[in-house]
């Protein structure tokens, strides 16, 4: 329980005030309809009490997997920089910079780096790869 409010009116005024934080409801209101009320109300995910610790986690992995991610294919614009890690990825110059300081990659390099950011946390196959490391227009 919260104190003062439900659950339900804290998503609310999150979502309200234009807050898009991910949000996964944990509940002793377990009942489909409420379910659906969570997740209609703008909730990530929603689960029932009692719950696996397991399962929380995974459940919060999937739903930071899926709001860290870009949705594939999603065109990147020129002049825009990516960041990970310690790099960043400037796409208007094709270079990559660690701790502003840039770094010397081929043109295969940063079109591989390039395919990794636009698909984070998701697997590309040899054959992406391959192309992806050919370069544009190869």
């Amino acid at each position: 329980m919260l104190p003062g409010d439900d659950g339900l009116t804290a998503l609310r005024r999150l979502r309200d005030a234009g807050d898009d934080l991910p949000v996964v409801m944990l509940t002793a209101r377990g009942e489909a309809v409420d379910r659906i009320i969570g997740l209609e109300q703008g909730a990530d995910d929603y689960l029932g009490k009692p719950f696996l610790p397991r399962e929380l986690t995974a459940r919060i992995d999937a739903v930071l997997r899926r709001r860290m991610a870009l949705p594939a294919g999603t065109p990147l614009q020129d002049g825009e920089e990516v960041s990970f890690g310690e790099y960043v990825l400037d796409l208007s110059s094709r270079t990559l910079m660690k701790a502003g300081r840039q770094e010397m990659i081929t043109s295969g390099e940063f079109s591989l780096l390039l395919a990794f950011v636009q698909h984070p946390h998701r697997p590309l196959s040899r054959e992406r790869l391959d192309r992806a490391g050919q370069g544009p227009g190869q």
